[in-house]
């Protein structure tokens, strides 16, 4: 016999998973841990002739062999079925969605785990692969599930299986009136009480600048569903980052939300004995006053909380510009050639303008190609400095509903940031997870899959010291250098390749000169190319290259040369297992 179980008080996900278990096991047996959540008692209740449950305190666990969990890794977290859990007489299967986590325990005989918005999507799509039909009953319990765990689909973990999976349970007849009734809840007398007091107590902190939400209430009684509350504050407050304390019969429910990358409120959840995603958890506690929770949460964020990006961290740079004396025709070339839709103006070395593609081709429509492109540049431009926090400029992008920022110190142009260049660094984990969505299909590796254990399999120590010299002298004299091509390739692949090319923003000659002076090495100059070549007294020798944009006046003829970013440059490469490239200064690397 296999019984199929899950966490205490479990949640639509986790009882619409059972149900899917079920299905694909059907000699198996559902055991409920604990007493369900309300609105799911309330949804079984009404179909007592499809849904038939055993509770944890009538099972007898006799004759078992295999025991299946769902929508959790934690084991204690099913409460009673711990011990039949653990024990080494039956296999140990877990199906869960909640992101990876290191447990004691015993390991599972099978594991399945998927990055989606729900357990049950998991299963869905196995249950469809398997021909197995899903009645309406289960097939409405099952997009109940779904629109929870996926805040209707709003929560960033939301993904294109579960989508699929709703659509698909749609065709088997979900009742899609009855999901939306369940979710469009309406403010009973109790719970208007306790939101106003809620409310009363909102304060906040401010962290680096991040500012984290706080609401207090205390009940001498249980009051089911007051994670409903913290929505509607979130949405009457406009607040991304909310962290509520309430007090209830003994115990102190813990209950947050983030819509922040670097308040993971999952990790948090966790580390005070509950559970959950980034974007959503929540922690029962006892034997705590509130007060004394309250204070540790706030010190576990004033300790874990990361140093936010700022504009210097996202910003590309070298920027291309032109002169405000440039004229329409060339900066059109110049846009042209570049690939870009907007360019700065400078005047005096100073940023006066951002003239764009469309400002331009009017003025060709009009024959003004010979006039300057002060004429037609844009002077009104929002700008940031360079220590300028990511939450800020997030909102100027939103704010003022433009494409791109100029990074501006003291009058000085110093980079631009993009609004892909915001969207991969607010989104990190989709794009590593998705292969990234960046302009010229340029992807950065997640810093996990190139570890130094890499480096160490292929690389003789002095390479990697070699490389990590190099990375040193980049930080002292302000470059940014990348150790590219071939060699990154075979790294990722375990060959050996001391054929190593460096590519330097800003100038490659320069740090050449650099390097050589370090290692009292020669160096030949290809001043054309902004290239050199180190020969090391060893005999190896060292390819740098200045980061470029080549483009050619004719077929046939040498390339021109332009200054660029490490991501133009990588884009120009003729094959994309070259256009790879690994940050190699010492603060990185």
């Amino acid at each position: 016999m296999i019984v199929i179980t899950s966490h205490q008080k479990p949640d639509f996900d986790a009882v619409a998973s059972m149900v899917a278990v079920q299905k694909l096991f059907p000699d198996s047996i559902v055991v409920i841990a604990g007493v369900p959540e309300e609105n799911v008692a309330k949804f079984l209740n009404a179909f007592p002739q499809v849904f038939s449950f055993q509770s944890d305190d009538s099972f007898n666990p006799f004759d078992i062999d295999n025991a299946i969990v769902v929508d959790t890794q934690c084991l204690p977290s099913t409460g009673k079925f711990i011990e039949l859990i653990q024990s080494d007489a039956y296999e140990l299967h877990v199906y869960d969605h909640h992101p990876l986590k290191k447990h004691s325990g015993k390991k599972p005989a099978v594991f399945v785990h998927e990055n989606v918005g729900a357990t049950v999507t998991i299963l869905i799509k196995r249950l469809i692969a398997e021909g197995i039909n899903i009645r309406p009953e289960e097939a409405t319990l099952m997009l109940l599930a779904i629109y929870e765990e996926t805040g209707s689909f709003r929560y960033v973990s939301s993904t294109p299986d579960d989508l699929e999976a709703a659509a698909a349970l749609l065709r088997f007849g979900a009742d899609i009136a009855l999901v939306a009734d369940y979710f469009s809840q309406q403010l009973d007398l109790e719970h208007t009480r306790v939101l106003s007091q809620l409310l009363d107590s909102l304060e906040y902190i401010q962290i680096q600048s991040i500012k984290i939400y706080f609401v207090t209430a205390s009940l001498n009684y249980f009051l089911p569903n007051v994670s409903f509350l913290l929505h509607k504050i979130r949405e009457l407050e406009n607040i991304g980052i909310l962290f509520s304390f309430i007090e209830m019969a003994g115990k102190v429910y813990f209950i947050a939300r983030s819509n922040h990358q670097f308040i993971d409120v999952g990790a948090i959840a966790e580390y005070f004995g509950g559970g959950g995603h980034p974007t959503a958890a929540s922690a029962v506690l006892r034997d705590k006053p509130l007060a004394q929770i309250k204070d540790e949460v706030i010190a576990y964020l004033n300790a874990a909380v990361k140093k936010e990006y700022t504009a210097s961290d996202i910003m590309s740079y070298p920027v291309k510009f032109i002169t405000e004396d440039t004229s329409v025709e060339h900066a059109k070339q110049t846009m042209v050639k570049a690939n870009f839709n907007t360019l700065p103006v400078l005047k005096q070395g100073k940023l006066a303008g951002i003239v764009t593609r469309k400002d331009l081709d009017k003025a060709l429509f009009h024959q003004f190609a010979n006039s300057p492109v002060k004429l037609y540049m844009n002077t009104d431009v929002v700008t940031i400095k360079s220590d300028t926090p990511l939450s800020e400029i997030r909102e100027k992008f939103r704010e003022n509903n433009i494409g791109r920022l100029p990074v501006v110190d003291e009058d000085v142009l110093r980079g631009i940031i993009t609004r892909t260049d915001l969207f991969r660094i607010l989104h990190d984990d989709y794009l590593s997870d998705r292969g990234g969505l960046r302009e010229t299909s340029f992807r950065q590796y997640p810093f996990s899959k190139i570890s130094h254990k890499q480096f160490d399999k292929v690389l003789p120590k002095e390479i990697l010291s070699l490389l990590q010299t190099i990375g040193t002298l980049a930080d002292d004299y302000g470059f940014q250098a990348y150790v590219v091509g071939g060699f990154v390739r075979d790294v990722l692949l375990g060959y050996k390749n001391f054929d190593i090319d460096i590519v330097v923003e800003r100038d490659g000659i320069a740090f050449a000169q650099i390097i050589a002076n370090h290692f009292s090495a020669r160096y030949v100059v290809h001043q054309k190319f902004a290239t050199a070549v180190v020969a090391l007294p060893d005999g190896l020798h060292i390819d740098i290259a200045t980061a470029r944009l080549e483009y050619y006046a004719s077929p046939g003829a040498l390339p021109t040369i332009e200054l660029a970013s490490i991501k133009q440059d990588l884009a120009r490469r003729d094959f994309s297992i070259n256009a790879m490239a690994i940050k190699i200064n010492a603060s990185e690397f």
